[in-house]
């Protein structure tokens, strides 16, 4: 029979097999003094909150009273929303941060706006008697763009950081038609852009690049709605983090350390959209075949979590 649900064994063999995720549970580390409850317990028990689209501590904390949370967050037993809290505050950031950094590698396509960088000016310099070396035109609504591309490889970034990159230049041309008093009139625009990227033209060409550096607003957009509206990015879990963790200092006095919870809760909650986007996007046949909603998949892993059997325990 063909399934037509998503199960967690199977996104969690996904994650584990591709981005080598349980390897890196192995670097996580928070400043509490020998917890019972581990910073990686921590970590997955808030990772799959995420995954399950929970929206604040409490949920997570009712869940976890059960066993089935318990086996995926590799916990002995159920705990509160105050050790979530004080771990969480006190957790080591750069172990999440190389997390991050090592899901997809990162390709960067960025506007180049400051003139007086030394990029700027030779991508400027080899450009000015060049013809150019792609054309375009484009209809939008009752616009009509036309852009000119230059593109330019291998230039230094800055004297002081010399790492080569690829440059891509446009001149655009835009009419647009307008109704004013009820007639139609017609108003020209002239943009220039400069952007850098470490793609390659073989791989993105320079229409491809123009295409992307257009498209960062409604990236910008569209990412940060969907994770304030479905991923919870706002009061629930990032104003929860309000412990001020401490360590006895050479005198034995307490000394509070710097709060790292809103930090940590927002590197976790970016590691589980990347995730969770690349299961739905990469590796999905349901996601593709069915057009099914990101979010749907996330409630049909949390389904699923509660039709798996957890495994039997001996008694206390």
């Amino acid at each position: 029979m063909q399934k037509t649900d998503h199960q967690l064994p199977s996104f969690s063999g996904y994650i584990n097999k591709v981005f080598h995720f349980r390897k890196a549970l192995s670097t996580l580390r928070d400043r509490r003094q020998n917890p019972d409850i581990s910073p990686k317990t921590i970590f997955l028990s808030l990772f799959y909150a995420f995954v399950f689209r929970f929206t604040s501590f409490r949920q997570l904390e009712a869940d976890l009273a059960q066993p089935h949370l318990q086996r995926w967050a590799e916990t002995p037993r159920a705990f509160g929303d105050d050790v979530l809290r004080y771990s969480l505050a006190s957790f080591e950031l750069a172990p999440l941060e190389q997390m991050v950094v090592e899901i997809f590698g990162w390709d960067l396509v960025i506007t180049l706006k400051q003139e007086n960088r030394t990029l700027y000016e030779d991508a400027h310099g080899l450009f000015r008697n060049r013809a150019p070396d792609d054309q375009l035109t484009e209809t939008q609504a009752n616009n009509v763009v036309e852009a000119q591309l230059w593109q330019a490889e291998d230039l230094p970034f800055t004297e002081e950081h010399t790492q080569p990159m690829r440059v891509v230049r446009s001149e655009e041309r835009k009419t647009e038609c307008q109704y004013r008093r009820g007639k139609p009139v017609s108003e020209t625009k002239y943009e220039q852009w400069v952007w850098i990227t470490t793609q390659e033209a073989k791989t993105f060409s320079s229409r491809t690049v123009r295409q992307l550096g257009h498209d960062r607003w409604k990236l910008e957009n569209n990412g940060w709605c969907d994770l304030t509206k479905h991923w919870a990015f706002k009061h629930g879990f990032l104003h929860a983090c309000k412990h001020r963790p401490q360590r006895r200092d050479p005198q034995g006095k307490l000394q509070p350390l710097p709060n790292c919870g809103l930090m940590a809760v927002t590197w976790i909650l970016c590691i589980a959209f990347l995730l969770c986007s690349a299961f739905a996007r990469l590796h999905s046949k349901l996601f593709r075949r069915n057009r099914l909603s990101v979010l749907e998949i996330s409630r049909q892993l949390y389904r699923s979590l509660w039709s798996l059997q957890p495994p039997i325990r001996a008694p206390d």
